[in-house]
């Protein structure tokens, strides 16, 4: 059933000389009678209560344990989820808050993209104006001087 090294002459040898001896002293320490506990004799009943009043002493303080661990864990739990509804709160916050920085941003720059071509307008009209007074002016003062 087993595959046998390819170094051994055959499988026959392999069984007989190596696998067999390993099985039957595995198998003999596995059939040994096991020892009976050396004091059997003097095992009294009270030492046996004392010993089950001990047991059950340890069991509550375990169960107490496992209790204050229970309790806990669940206390950092629910901590857990509430951090997780702030987290997700806060994500929809800033979500929000990046939507209209985005729609602030356009907003500003078509501001100000209007208010220079009214900068600009301004300008031209003031400059074109005082190049028509200034034109009057000289128009006016050479037919005066005439």
């Amino acid at each position: 059933l087993f595959p046998y090294p390819t170094r051994f002459r055959s499988k026959q040898w392999y069984q007989r000389r190596v696998r067999a001896p390993v099985l039957t002293g595995f198998l003999e320490e596995w059939n040994k009678p096991q020892k009976p506990p050396r004091n059997l004799a003097t095992f009294s009943i009270e030492e046996d209560s004392e010993k089950q009043s001990r047991d059950r002493e340890q069991v509550k303080c375990l169960r107490k344990q496992v209790e204050d661990v229970t309790n806990i864990t669940w206390r950092n739990l629910k901590r857990m989820i509430s951090r997780d509804v702030l987290v997700k709160d806060l994500q929809v916050k800033t979500d929000r808050l990046v939507k209209e920085s985005e729609k602030l941003s356009v907003l500003s720059h078509s501001i100000s993209r209007r208010e220079r071509w009214k900068n600009y307008k301004f300008w031209i009209i003031s400059v074109s104006t005082t190049v028509l007074c200034g034109t009057l002016l000289v128009i006016l003062i050479y037919f005066h001087f005439r």
